[in-house]
């Protein structure tokens, strides 16, 4: 078929048929009813001269041809935002689509209450997505054109930092969560009181990694002895503030998380600062859009700080 025939709305309409591989899904995205989605596919099928999705057990499924344009289909959408964005200046107060957000659990309890309200009064018809943090961290930037709140280096071995756009967002330091009433509670103690605790270990990967603490520990010849490994601190101080466990961790994420039963002390232990950054894909970083969500994200975190203080 000749390009002339094809207009941008079918591109858009084949982009989110073939992301979604659903058509009531696509036709949330493209503002239409399933019925015109459902018609809208019919007539890509005609003009493409293949099915692009088909039955599989009770869903969708793209085609071989399917398969090899969605990418490009991709490329066309977001080239054509790109394009209508640096021609019409961004304004919050009316814009209608979303601030894509990846963070880490912890983080999000600590900013999401704040960052809600921000989005709120700021740009009342957007919509706030919080995403996990990406496997393929470098993709997700580019394609959505969102923030990831990131510890300094970890996603280092996958995506090199220094080819994203990053810059330094707020610094975390560590704490100790404790059940009230704990025997340690008021007691002094050292290095060696605290490493000699049943420790709830929170590793995203669910198993044991060496960290600061042990190193810390390793070069005053002691070891800590952890008794649960946990993805989320949302699961470990459920196991802290029924038992005689300790764990340790962002000393923000403790005060916004800790419930009544749960109290934070200060480590014995001096453990460097965590840096979180805020990373945007190079090819988004003049991005405006990208910009206001940065900004929203640096109000936020001013504003849990003036909390904590108050």
């Amino acid at each position: 078929m000749k390009v002339s025939a094809f207009d941008f709305n079918q591109a858009k309409a084949l982009h989110y048929l073939l992301e979604e591989s659903h058509v009531g899904r696509a036709a949330v995205h493209l503002a239409i009813t399933p019925a015109a989605a459902s018609n809208t596919l019919r007539r890509l099928r005609e003009q493409l001269g293949d099915p692009l999705l088909v039955k599989k057990g009770r869903g969708l499924v793209r085609t071989r041809v399917g398969e090899e344009l969605r990418a490009a289909a991709r490329d066309v959408v977001a080239s054509a935002e790109r394009l209508l964005g640096a021609a019409r200046p961004f304004d919050p107060a009316t814009y209608r689509g979303e601030f894509p957000i990846a963070m880490a659990e912890h983080v999000a309890m600590v900013l999401l209450p704040r960052l809600d309200q921000l989005v709120r009064d700021r740009a009342p018809q957007a919509t706030l997505a919080i995403a996990s943090v990406p496997a393929e961290v470098s993709d997700w930037l580019e394609q959505s054109r969102g923030v990831l709140v990131s510890p300094s280096g970890s996603f280092a071995a996958t995506n090199a930092e220094d080819a994203l756009s990053a810059e330094v967002f707020y610094e975390e330091r560590y704490v100790c969560a404790m059940r009230r009433g704990h025997p340690l509670q008021s007691r002094r103690w050292n290095a060696a009181t605290y490493a000699a605790q049943g420790h709830v270990l929170v590793t995203p990967r669910g198993r044991s990694s060496h960290s600061d603490v042990d190193e810390q520990l390793s070069a005053k010849g002691l070891s800590r002895r952890v008794v649960r490994v946990v993805p989320s601190f949302t699961l470990a101080l459920p196991l802290v503030a029924h038992s005689d466990l300790i764990t340790t961790m962002p000393a923000r994420c403790a005060r916004s998380m800790a419930l009544g039963e749960v109290t934070i002390r200060d480590l014995p232990l001096k453990l460097r600062p965590l840096a979180m950054k805020l990373v945007v894909h190079p090819a988004h970083s003049d991005d405006s859009r990208c910009r206001f969500t940065k900004d929203l994200l640096k109000l936020a975190i001013r504003a849990v700080d003036r909390d904590s203080a108050g």
